[in-house]
């Protein structure tokens, strides 16, 4: 004898395989109906997702994505910006590197905090949202992309937020903290960079 669902039945069971299926995942992992295929008709999946999302257990992070709420002790929270970003650059195949600003101030190059959270990104601007935060994905030119996660992008993202004026003052005092590959990396970028970006790091690393 077969057991036929009723439409509310398979809502039911479609979101507890969501659910499950996300719990699975690291905080801050996002999908969309794509992954979850297996969990039932795209219909019926699509539906859950809104079902999930109204009822605080999904984020819609942009349109199509979703990731898990975080439940703890004291509530829900929306999941870590950061790991969201990285894991939705993973999904899309993108390059994200923090803003100009947040990197001038994690080197110490300004006390300016950065009101806004703003990612640099080789694909189109678009923006997340992830509890009442939007993250604002601003599309930018490959040299300010190049080592995204390290110092050396970190430095070249920074002094072209400070900008021409200020450059080579400011690399002075950051230089000593960059070993031979990293300035070499600089270096290397130069034939991306703007004119006044390449003659200004060409001779502060030259000066060295």
């Amino acid at each position: 004898m077969s057991l036929t669902l009723s439409p509310g039945d398979l809502m039911t069971t479609t979101a507890t395989r969501i659910l499950e299926y996300a719990q699975q995942q690291p905080e801050g992992a996002v999908f969309g109906a794509n992954e979850l295929v297996e969990c039932g008709e795209r219909a019926a999946v699509d539906q859950a997702l809104v079902r999930l999302t109204l009822s605080g257990e999904l984020t819609r992070v942009a349109r199509g994505v979703y990731s898990l709420t975080v439940s703890t002790r004291f509530g829900r929270r929306a999941p870590d910006a950061e790991r969201l970003v990285h894991n939705y650059a993973r999904r899309e195949a993108l390059v994200v590197a923090r803003h100009g600003a947040v990197e001038a101030n994690r080197l110490g190059l300004s006390s300016q905090v950065p009101t806004r959270a703003v990612w640099l990104t080789s694909g189109p601007s678009t923006e997340l949202h992830v509890g009442g935060l939007t993250i604002e994905l601003k599309r930018a030119q490959r040299w300010l992309l190049i080592d995204p996660e390290g110092r050396a992008g970190a430095t070249l993202r920074a002094l072209a937020w400070l900008g021409a004026d200020t450059s080579a003052e400011h690399f002075s005092s950051i230089r000593p903290m960059l070993s031979a590959a990293e300035r070499q990396t600089i270096l290397d970028a130069r034939g991306l960079m703007p004119s006044w970006m390449a003659r200004s790091m060409t001779t502060a690393i030259g000066h060295g």
